[in-house]
């Protein structure tokens, strides 16, 4: 009884999940305490049940002052019928090598986890094994029966049970080291003998404060056990047994007066209320104990059927010696005769008055709010969102659904209800992107904000993040589809095709975005530089930043000015002051060597490309850009291996390393139960800038120097054209700006600016327009059959150098020269599949340089000159970019 709870959630570590199981809450305890101790332990997902009335009254009294709520923590609403409660309590703790587990009395607040005398029984999965955790599985999905919207619930509860990211869960099935019921089921006092066995029992002995005002429970207690002899403990004035409920008891059971008293001087002990739950089954050889939420009452203890309190007791064996000093020894024994009330008191656990219509759960995700209500025959007329009213839909009986522009925070509905308008209280709204962070992504951003910072920012805090980053890809819990959405917008088929026109990209006056120039703060010793780093990082992993002081001049500020005049008037870009970045020493280079290959192999595995979820892909895909960019650009990630890594993981994405054919995302996107919310989770401005950024890093000076090269200029090109949503995720503006501020931070030490921009924004023009010509081609000859473009083709000789275009074989660069009209063997190097040399016979081969030629595919609207001009200066650039033998 004087087990600390937040202790115990302190001294954990790497804990994944926590879930909480409560009748009342204080929503202040939570945000200021409980939360300041899940920091010390890992940064869980947390998830707490609470008693629906308990948490709307509560929320009512405290919402003013929560900001974490349905962001941070989730708290899900659980119904009782009326007259009933949801009441056990439990903390769960499980991470990826071990797991404990608190059954007990305490509710979630300052008394239930600090002041009062409550009973928690605790399991270690290391010294206990993993039955009690099972058992604990068990009751979970029985709880999940009574939630409104359990879908997102369901899936952090997989989550904190997947034995894949927690093998220790591997084996094992629950054993009896929990007894309870969610409203159904036996009653929890058959439950309790059932467990007991049928060995005599010397003494029964019962701590509990409440009991039913007939003292009914109590009474078919004692008669159940047949014990020689019974005892209940009773606290004089805090009782909430009374004399008319124990009379009929007192021939078969006595009182022993009790209290608890916090340690301290004999001026300062201060007693505490006993709201401890137990009863001991004493026998000669061991005294069976079990110990938990139920009051010894009739709807904790007795009620039968589909009615009663969900409640939870843990069961444990102890020696008569252990016994008296884990729990009766923590007890102040008094020899005084107790003193009962004539009267019930006035419960302190009192139920809160029920209101007409709740609502019981609020979740927005992609830009979608739902709202389950209670009870499912009232008929909504009115969905206050914000305070402010929304127009709503039905989505099946007892839902309704709201479109969003932005994150909502509180929702309340107006209904009729037998013919009588009512209106329930507001209620917090549950952001689902925010939610679905997991521990390791937590950290992640943690680190953002520890290491990135002027003063330690170097080669040894990038290290370390990129190691974090490498835990936060390979945790990849096996908990089914999750939601898909940070962008709310609407989208449409639109993303299926690129916005480009033929009467833009294509066009001679087209103009390239003009880049702009980011300035950082001078003489502040690089201060502003890495703040503004951070700030990207965790605004493109999807958290807020600190506001940082970065001058944006946006260079079409001189569209106006005439050719030939000088631009006048515009400030100086000031010197940046020296960083205070650490080199980079021996060590922390084989460190980096082995970070980066764990990083390969997380961001390849079929695991992550399969089953990564579209918004974490696509945050990992953002935060992958800038920390291999930055690395880069400082000198502390060797170009040669950047470039491999580059090749590997893109070639992974994009390309035929998926199922069949075609890349992983191509192949998700495809195959996606919903592909308008699998595009929309992906796509975003700062995406497709991330992916350009990528590009342009990769881009010299291997490009136009190798067949390796080449090879790495037609995949990026491909990819635009398979996947243009991707790459075009927002307006021009809104990519030139992501992208202006990751080159800035990116640079390669020396880089003149005016120069890099100038260079950027020709090649993103030049990235665009090859995969919008590329998109063309393969659309003129996707239904073309191969052997009939074969025989049209009057090119005789391959060149180094020559792309090829071989139908479901993919795209290939041929190697070295050969003559088209023989059966020799050309070798090629692969652009899909493996990556590696193959050959092809030379009479089969398609060159895609041929099928530029009209009397090979046809002059159309879509694939005329443009595109056809842009696919000649391609290929022969990559042509120029193989040696000649």
């Amino acid at each position: 009884m004087r087990g600390d709870v937040l202790e115990v959630i302190s001294s954990a570590r790497d804990v994944t999940n926590a879930v909480v199981l409560t009748h009342n809450i204080d929503f202040v305890f939570v945000q200021t305490v409980v939360m300041s101790a899940f920091r010390h332990c890992g940064y869980p997902t947390i998830t707490i049940f609470a008693d629906s009335g308990c948490a709307a009254e509560t929320y009512g009294q405290q919402r003013a002052v929560l900001t974490e709520l349905g962001a941070r923590y989730r708290v899900v609403p659980v119904a009782m019928d009326t007259g009933f409660r949801f009441h056990p309590k439990a903390v769960l703790l499980t991470g990826e090598q071990t797991g404990t587990l608190l059954v007990g009395s305490g509710n979630l607040t300052f008394g239930g986890w600090r002041e009062n005398a409550e009973v928690w029984t605790r399991f270690e999965n290391e010294s206990d094994g993993p039955g009690a955790f099972h058992a604990f599985r068990g009751y979970l999905l029985d709880v999940l029966k009574r939630v409104m919207l359990p879908d997102a619930v369901g899936r952090e509860i997989e989550e904190a049970f997947d034995a894949s990211t927690k093998p220790w869960l591997s084996t094992g099935t629950a054993d009896d080291s929990l007894v309870g019921r969610v409203g159904s089921g036996p009653p929890l006092l058959e439950q309790m003998l059932a467990v007991g066995g049928e060995e005599a029992v010397e003494e029964l002995l019962v701590c509990a404060p409440y009991f039913d005002n007939e003292g009914l429970a109590l009474r078919e207690l004692v008669a159940s056990v047949r014990a020689h002899r019974t005892t209940v403990f009773c606290q004089p004035g805090r009782t909430g047994l009374h004399a008319r409920a124990w009379e009929p008891n007192e021939p078969n059971a006595s009182l022993q007066g009790i209290d608890f008293r916090h340690p301290g001087s004999a001026q300062s002990e201060r007693s505490a209320f006993v709201h401890a739950k137990f009863y001991g089954l004493r026998r000669e050889n061991g005294v069976l104990v079990l110990a938990g939420s139920a009051n010894c009452s009739r709807a904790a203890l007795t009620v039968r059927g589909n009615v009663g309190n969900a409640e939870l007791m843990a069961v444990r064996r102890f020696a008569r010696q252990a016994f008296q000093e884990e729990f009766l020894g923590e007890l102040d024994h008094s020899s005084e005769e107790v003193a009962l009330a004539e009267e019930p008191p006035d419960e302190t656990d009192a139920e809160p008055a029920a209101t007409p219509l709740s609502v019981l759960a609020a979740r927005f995700d992609t830009g979608r709010l739902l709202v389950g209500y209670a009870p499912s025959s009232a008929t909504v007329v009115e969905c206050l969102v914000d305070e402010t009213t929304a127009a709503f839909e039905p989505a099946e009986k007892g839902v309704v659904t709201v479109s969003c522009p932005s994150e909502p925070e509180v929702v309340a509905l107006r209904a009729r209800l037998d013919g009588v308008l009512v209106e329930s209280e507001a209620a917090w709204v549950d952001i689902e992107r925010r939610l679905r962070a997991t521990a390791h992504s937590r950290s992640l951003a943690d680190s953002f904000r520890a290491r990135v910072q002027a003063g330690v920012w170097g080669a040894d805090g990038w290290a370390e993040i990129l190691d974090v980053f490498c835990k936060h890809l390979v945790y990849l819990p096996d908990i089914g589809p999750g939601g898909a959405a940070q962008h709310t917008e609407d989208h449409d088929d639109g993303l299926e095709a690129s916005t480009y026109t033929e009467a833009d990209v294509f066009a001679p006056e087209y103009r390239p975005p003009r880049l702009d120039r980011v300035w950082f703060p001078a003489g502040d010793g690089g201060y502003g530089q890495v703040q503004s780093l951070q700030q990207l990082l965790l605004r493109w992993f999807g958290v807020a930043g600190l506001d940082v002081e970065v001058e944006v001049d946006s260079v079409d500020d001189d569209s106006d000015v005439p050719d030939g005049e000088e631009v006048v008037d515009q400030p100086e870009r000031l010197p940046t002051a020296p960083s205070s970045e650490t080199p980079q020493t021996i060590l922390n280079k084989r460190r980096v060597a082995r970070i980066v290959d764990k990083l390969e192999g997380a961001m390849t595995s079929s695991q992550f490309l399969e089953g990564r979820s579209p918004d974490y892909l696509a945050t990992d895909l953002r935060v992958a850009s800038v920390l291999l960019g930055v690395g880069l650009g400082k000198g502390w990630l060797e170009r040669d291996r950047f470039f491999e890594l580059t090749h590997s993981i893109w070639s992974s994405l994009f390309f035929g390393r998926g199922p069949g054919t075609e890349g992983w995302l191509e192949h998700r996107a495809r195959t996606s139960e919903d592909r308008k919310a699998f595009l929309g989770s992906m796509r975003s401005a700062e995406l497709s800038a991330a992916l350009i950024g990528w590009y342009l890093a990769a881009l010299t000076p291997h490009s136009g120097m190798s067949p390796e090269g080449a090879r790495f200029s037609l995949a990026a090109a491909l990819a635009v054209a398979r996947l243009p949503w991707l790459w075009n995720g927002g307006s021009d503006d809104d990519i030139r700006t992501e992208l202006s501020l990751l080159l800035a931070h990116t640079a390669e030490r020396g880089a003149d600016d005016q120069e890099r921009s100038s260079w950027a924004a020709a090649e993103w023009v030049r990235l665009v327009r090859r995969g919008q010509a590329l998109r063309r081609l393969e659309a003129a000859i996707r239904d073309a059959r191969l052997e009939v473009l074969r025989e049209r083709i009057r090119v005789d000789e391959l060149r180094p150098g020559d792309v090829l275009w071989q139908g479901t074989a993919g795209l290939g660069v041929v190697l070295r020269p050969r003559s088209r009209s023989g059966r020799d063997s050309v070798p090629v190097l692969k652009l899909e599949g493996d990556g590696g040399e193959t050959a092809f016979v030379a009479w089969a081969t398609v060159p895609v340089r041929a099928l530029l030629d009209v009397d090979v595919i046809p002059w159309t609207q879509e694939f005329d000159h443009g595109p056809r001009r842009v696919l000649r200066e391609f290929v022969h650039e990559l042509s120029m970019a193989v040696p000649r033998p």
